[in-house]
């Protein structure tokens, strides 16, 4: 049977240390297996002890990750890339510290951006994605 979880954006936004403490445990009762966890802000809770919390609870872990406004891979200022690339790291990191297999969210650009593009264009914009992931 495959694991059935829980986004924690359910009951609250950004995560914390404080409201996982009170999440998980309920969370493990409810019968989830996993608990997915979204890095809105790097700092907003911290990935050993939370760790820890789903291991006591049973529970594994699936990291999201948050596209806001300004972050971006492809038709941005060098900057924005670079510290897109950062946050990209940062939830790398965080996946491997809390046991997660995977990473998901669009990793590309910041939700709801949208511009048209013309068949050269869009040829553009994915290989400078290839290349900035």
């Amino acid at each position: 049977m495959l694991p059935i979880g829980v986004n924690t954006w359910v009951w609250d936004s950004p995560s914390t240390d404080t409201s996982l403490a009170r999440l998980v445990p309920r969370i493990a009762r409810w019968g989830f297996d996993t608990v997915e966890l979204p890095v809105e802000h790097p700092g907003d809770w911290t990935p050993g002890p939370t760790a820890e919390l789903l291991h006591t609870h049973g529970l594994g872990a699936s990291v999201v990750l948050v596209m806001a406004p300004g972050r971006e891979l492809v038709a941005a200022s060098p900057e924005t890339v670079r510290d897109t690339q950062d946050y990209l790291r940062h939830c790398v990191d965080v996946a491997v510290a809390v046991g997660s297999p995977t990473i998901s969210g669009p990793a590309y650009a910041s939700v709801g951006r949208t511009w048209k593009l013309d068949a050269d264009e869009r040829r553009s914009v994915l290989a400078e994605l290839r290349e900035n992931l």
